[in-house]
């Protein structure tokens, strides 16, 4: 269901947010108890790459220039969402079920993820095509020994500058 509900941002949106338990809100109906949706938070965290998202939703969304949620290329925005969803929250959810020994958790997201990304799209090239042996990451245990998972991020000082009078 997660696979189904954040993965056509990126596909088809051009649009990468950190999609973890701390980001996402599930939404549910009270009196039916059906999924009504999702909910995002940590706007800063966004990654977009607006040509694409320009084309899917036919609004040109203009950005200060080199703002840091604006990307020049799509490839640029699949890092920070494979970061966030696939090694600081799946990953995580395999090995507490105990689905990564035997491999049925990764073979499990690999065919959910299959079905949200086409073959043609340069995600699978980057994500599921098995030539493909390695993606680009957040190294987890630098960010960690540098402390730097709690900085300002350049992010937030660009958005600083752009306002200052």
């Amino acid at each position: 269901m997660a696979c189904e509900a954040l993965i056509p941002a990126l596909v088809k949106n051009g649009v990468a947010f950190e999609a973890h338990a701390q980001n996402v809100l599930v939404r549910f109906d009270i009196a039916t108890k059906q999924l009504r949706g999702f909910v995002i938070r940590d706007l800063g965290g966004l990654r977009i790459h607006p040509p694409t998202l320009c084309k899917s939703i036919g609004v040109d969304f203009q950005f200060l220039p080199g703002h840091c949620v604006a990307t020049q290329t799509l490839e640029e925005i699949f890092p920070k969402f494979y970061h966030t969803f696939v090694h600081n929250h799946v990953q995580r959810l395999i090995r507490l079920l105990g689905f990564h020994c035997s491999g049925r958790g990764w073979e499990m997201l690999r065919t959910h993820m299959s079905s949200e990304i086409p073959e043609g799209h340069p995600v699978w090239k980057v994500w599921m095509d098995p030539s493909s042996k390695e993606v680009d990451s957040k190294c987890l245990m630098r960010m960690r020994m540098r402390d730097s998972y709690r900085d300002v991020s350049k992010c937030t000082a660009q958005l600083m500058h752009s306002f200052s009078f």
